[in-house]
């Protein structure tokens, strides 16, 4: 009945004002919208926050606000800002399909080396950092590697400070090692009949355990299973250090959390905890995350979506490998530290002005978050001639409050010349003037 509607919806909004035989445009842009509309409406995994989104969706359409945006990026980036105002969810992004074919979220997530820098700390304390779960076996294999390589290790430090998300698999053979018995982690809602090849995927995954659920609901037990009863992993005294943490990467940390298997060092976690999958729209042109699911914590019912995750120990997050070090009692002459992991391509934003970089790589504000979080200053750039440090959170952007910002006009003013940024830096606030002129 609800796809009848809006089948309805798109036929009346073709006839009033006859924008759609009139303006080939003003039609693509439309029908788009239309089909963004039932998608979300059908598949998201709160059905209720999907009607909203739809019928928000429906309304600024007939109010033609989508019918002559300057290119495709910005309907994408228009469509998205519109979501997040009507219900913010970490996941829900709009974006263009390159050449109509190949997925640009696929692209950002492409496995890569994302088990980096295995190494001893020191005597008896490993150390890896981990910057994407991809489902692949080249990731799962990296990861077994690992663990067979390091064995036997006192401490195990694993670094999350840039890790974005991914999926369960290469978190799975972690979690095989780390617990002598099944343990449950994590449960796993999902909106019945959303899922799709995703529903299908968790049905045969071995440490997913199928529950009963209220009507509507597919639920999963995520749970460790051990290879051993006797792993000398289980013995090992486990770190996690967080900060721009996201997505699966959180699914990592609050199971661990949870379970008081490791403690967590550093930053509050993104605060990104619905899960889904890409589907396109518009002919191919785009595509849509849409959450489809939630992970929570099955003590307190409660997620990260949001929130994020807050570390038993919140340091600086460029700080927090020092403070396990000095937890470990490790005198600093006995420590090989590690390079700096390289930051999935995801995560890094540049502003510009006119293809002319400041040089700043960033995270902008996630799920309530009040600043941006500078994870990169390039060498020899504007930003670092001026001060800007990684590590830096932007709180203010020409005189304007990051809390008070939409995204588009962040974007705007990210772009303009001179730009003047307040920071928050060790508990002080520090004024920058950067100019590309």
């Amino acid at each position: 009945m609800k796809r009848n509607l809006l089948s309805a919806w798109m036929l009346l909004l073709a006839l009033v004002g006859g924008h759609a035989t009139a303006d080939d445009s003003a039609s693509k842009y439309s029908d788009a919208t239309a089909e963004l509309a039932d998608l979300l409406q059908t598949y998201y995994l709160f059905p209720d926050v999907g009607e909203q989104y739809a019928s928000y969706l429906q309304s600024r359409a007939v109010q033609g606000d989508y019918e002559a945006p300057a290119n495709d990026a910005e309907f994408a980036a228009s469509l998205t800002d519109g979501l997040q105002r009507v219900s913010q969810d970490a996941h829900l992004r709009v974006s263009v399909v390159s050449n109509g074919a190949t997925s640009q979220r696929s692209q950002r997530r492409s496995p890569g080396n994302v088990i980096q820098n295995a190494m001893w700390l020191s005597d008896g304390v490993a150390y890896v950092a981990i910057t994407g779960l991809p489902d692949s076996e080249e990731a799962q294999n990296a990861m077994l590697h690992f663990l067979e390589e390091y064995e036997g290790a006192d401490a195990l430090v694993l670094d999350l400070r840039f890790c974005p998300g991914g999926s369960l698999s290469v978190m799975d053979e972690l979690f095989s090692r780390l617990y002598r018995e099944p343990t449950h982690l994590l449960t796993m809602d999902m909106r019945r009949g959303a899922g799709g090849v995703l529903e299908s995927s968790f049905m045969n995954r071995p440490t997913l355990e199928q529950q009963d659920a209220p009507p509507g609901i597919v639920r999963w037990h995520h749970m460790a299973q051990p290879i051993s009863d006797d792993d000398p992993w289980a013995d090992t005294r486990v770190f996690v250090l967080s900060d721009m943490t996201a997505s699966a990467c959180e699914h990592l940390t609050l199971a661990l959390k949870r379970t008081g298997r490791a403690t967590i060092v550093g930053g509050r976690t993104r605060g990104a905890g619905h899960f889904g999958n890409t589907q396109q729209f518009g002919d191919g042109q785009y595509e849509v995350f849409v959450p489809v699911g939630r992970t929570y914590d099955p003590q307190t019912n409660k997620g990260w979506e949001g929130g994020g995750i807050p570390p038993h120990v919140e340091v600086m997050p460029e700080m927090a490998l020092d403070h396990v070090i000095g937890e470990l009692g490790i005198a600093a002459e006995e420590v090989t530290l590690p390079p700096a992991p390289a930051m999935p391509r995801m995560q890094r934003r540049e502003s510009a002005s006119g293809g002319r970089g400041y040089g700043i790589g960033m995270v902008p504000p996630q799920s309530g978050e009040t600043h941006i979080r500078v994870v990169q200053v390039f060498e020899s750039s504007v930003a670092q001639r001026a001060g800007v440090r990684a590590g830096d959170r932007i709180v203010s952007v020409n005189g304007k409050s990051v809390s008070e910002l939409e995204q588009g006009e962040l974007r705007g003013l990210m772009r303009q010349s001179p730009l003047v940024l307040e920071v928050e830096r060790g508990g002080e606030r520090l004024g920058f003037e950067l100019s590309l002129d």
